[in-house]
């Protein structure tokens, strides 16, 4: 069931679409890191569902600036983004990874 997108400000929809694709291409502890091509695909298939197609289609309109800013900040350990120490590890359970902080 489509979201009524009106009733979200656009402030929030924009961010939305910026933060999944953000979340999607860059490094995380616990996942690994999608292609741009792949990010863009599942924002457009689910635009119009979860996510505001305007707003999908203005960040994929100039994806040459995010591939800028993406080339800007990839040497910049991950770590380093993060205030603390961080350790990964496999759970204690079994169900994948763990983080830690020193």
């Amino acid at each position: 069931m489509p979201i009524d997108h009106v009733a979200i400000s656009l402030e929030a929809r924009i961010v939305a679409v910026a933060d999944m694709f953000d979340a999607h291409t860059s490094e995380r502890p616990y996942k690994g890191v999608w292609t741009n091509d792949a990010a863009a695909a599942f924002l457009q298939e689910q635009a119009g569902r979860k996510f505001d197609p305007d707003c999908v289609a203005a960040l994929l309109a100039d994806i040459s600036a995010i591939e800028a800013i993406q080339q800007q900040f990839r040497d910049i350990p991950s770590g380093l983004l993060m205030p603390g120490r961080w350790r990964r590890s496999r759970s204690p359970l079994g169900r994948g990874l763990s983080i830690t902080r020193l």
